[in-house]
């Protein structure tokens, strides 16, 4: 909150909103990119799931050269 507080009091210093005008763009902005960071963590590949889920083989993978035709 006081990371909000003072980000707000430097937004309304700066421009004509009110302190509390500022203060919800701040908050919600801050609460926004919470979420979106989140979900980044989250994903395949991110932050807290580091590896990515193991890919399915497909028959050119398996193979030990490239596929002749029959």
């Amino acid at each position: 909150m006081s990371v909000a507080g003072l980000a707000a009091w430097g937004l309304s210093h700066w421009t004509e909103l009110s302190f509390w005008a500022a203060f919800a763009i701040v908050a919600g902005s801050m609460f926004i990119n919470g979420i979106v960071a989140q979900f980044e963590d989250e994903a395949p590949g991110g932050f807290n799931n580091p590896h990515p889920p193991a890919q399915p083989k497909t028959p050119e993978s398996n193979s030990n050269g490239p596929s002749k035709p029959a």
